[in-house]
């Protein structure tokens, strides 16, 4: 996990993707906004940055094949879930979920 300087209790992006390249690119794109960016390489880790940053969190950019217990759909379902659960009318958060593959067209 890597976190970027930006002002404190700046909203944050939160990036989940296990290609470093593209985390990298993806980061280097929205360190050029206000919002504070912080990296992770899978589902878990950020599903444990959710729970601890909850409100927090403005934006979600995830990859949806990872590697681990959870994929990027199960974490959209999680946070979802963790949202409704938070709140009778929950807040939506945006969530880009990608899918890149060599094999893409």
């Amino acid at each position: 996990m890597e976190t970027h300087h930006a002002r404190q209790g700046a909203p944050i992006a939160l990036i989940v993707e296990d290609d470093p390249h593209l985390r990298e690119l993806a980061a280097a794109l929205l360190e050029e906004t206000d919002l504070r960016v912080i990296e992770c390489e899978d589902a878990e880790q950020a599903f444990g940055i959710l729970c601890r940053e909850g409100d927090d969190v403005a934006m979600i950019f995830v990859d949806i094949r990872l590697p681990g217990v959870l994929d990027g759909m199960d974490l959209a379902r999680r946070v979802r879930a963790l949202r409704e659960r938070e709140s009778a009318t929950p807040p939506g958060v945006p969530l880009i979920r990608v899918a890149i593959s060599d094999r893409d067209p």
